[in-house]
């Protein structure tokens, strides 16, 4: 992962700006891919992901999926599930950085059930069909 310069410090977290209460919430709109040869999710796809300065890097930022994108584990907005958050990687102090939110949306779109620490023999079927279904709708 490479880390954007103009919003991160040496270590990859955000710079918080001056005065943060007068400033965000802060939208940082970037391209993730899941496995190269993944013919659904191995492109670049779009994401906006929102840190409230007032919240972050305690609690969450919040993660959408932009333009057409089909996948059974997002809302019709293309907006994360809980299971993914409750399931969001934290550091040593506790807090989602942003190299940890990116991973955590690699690993989404690699193995949507071992991002959301689910075993996938435990899960419906029905919910494996319908994420089959979106695979080949976005594939194509």
């Amino acid at each position: 992962l490479q880390t954007p310069k103009l919003i991160c410090d040496e270590h990859g977290q955000l710079k918080v700006p001056e005065n943060p209460q007068k400033n965000g919430p802060w939208d940082l709109q970037l391209c993730v891919c899941g496995k190269e040869d993944d013919e659904a999710y191995g492109v670049p796809c779009r994401v906006n992901i929102r840190f409230d300065p007032e919240l972050w890097p305690a609690k969450l930022p919040l993660v959408r999926f932009r333009g057409v994108f089909h996948h059974a584990l997002t809302d019709d907005n293309g907006a994360m599930l809980m299971p993914f958050y409750r399931a969001m990687p934290r550091n040593e102090q506790d807090a989602c950085t942003l190299r940890l939110t990116l991973q955590a949306i690699r690993c989404f779109l690699e193995d949507p059930f071992t991002s959301w620490k689910l075993p996938a023999e435990r899960l419906p079927e029905k919910f494996q069909r319908a994420l089959e279904v979106h695979r080949r709708i976005n594939a194509e």
